[in-house]
């Protein structure tokens, strides 16, 4: 026998969604569009399996909402939405992908947008660090970083004439100093041996 009951549905309060009641009590929260698509009604008796089918319809709606509302607040990745989802118990796998479809996540222009913040501030490396910690895929944005035109000798040695006042950096222990600096902003090793030298020759030449 094919268990078959009516529903009420009501307006929920201070929100556009409709509260789903069966003769058992409150049943969950779905959208007009929601209610239409699975063939809920209140003028006629449904079946128990087209109620399952609204809860599961729900249940996506509701993750949906959830990924919208962080992204409120910041950009975030795929893989960033999936492990904020996950970490609540949350299979964000449908609602990301939908996201993605609707422009509202877009890996390429978040790294575009990440390359841009730190790419003249910081060595390709801690760019590449910055991209890896926001789960951006490498495919996505080697070949861009690998495009990205700077001159880490010039940046460097301009950077250390704001940091030190056009002072010398003579004594070793100032040189590891700021050889230490530099390396935690990503710039390789060798650019900062050429950058710190040519900087204290510069300085000698301003002096004489």
């Amino acid at each position: 026998t094919i268990l078959k009951m009516r529903i009420k549905i009501e307006p929920a309060k201070n929100s556009s969604l409709y509260q789903i009641y069966s003769p058992a009590g409150f049943e969950f929260s779905i959208s007009a569009k929601g209610i239409f698509e699975t063939g809920l009604s209140t003028e006629k008796e449904i079946e128990e399996a087209c109620l399952e089918q609204a809860r599961a319809y729900a249940a996506r709606e509701k993750v949906l909402r959830q990924a919208i509302y962080y992204l409120g607040f910041r950009d975030y990745s795929v893989g960033e939405m999936l492990d904020k989802l996950a970490r609540q118990g949350i299979d964000g796998s449908d609602a990301v992908d939908q996201l993605v479809r609707m422009g509202y996540i877009n890996d390429d222009t978040y790294a575009d947008r990440i390359i841009e913040k730190y790419g003249s501030r910081y060595g390709k490396r801690r760019v590449a660090q910055e991209l890896q910690k926001r789960k951006i895929d490498r495919l996505i944005w080697q070949e861009k970083l690998e495009q990205l035109q700077t001159d880490p000798i010039a940046e460097i040695s301009q950077t250390l004439q704001k940091r030190v006042k056009g002072l010398p950096i003579e004594d070793l222990r100032e040189k590891q100093k700021q050889y230490a600096y530099f390396l935690r902003r990503g710039y390789d090793g060798e650019d900062i041996k050429k950058a710190i030298a040519l900087y204290n020759e510069n300085v000698k030449e301003d002096v004489e």
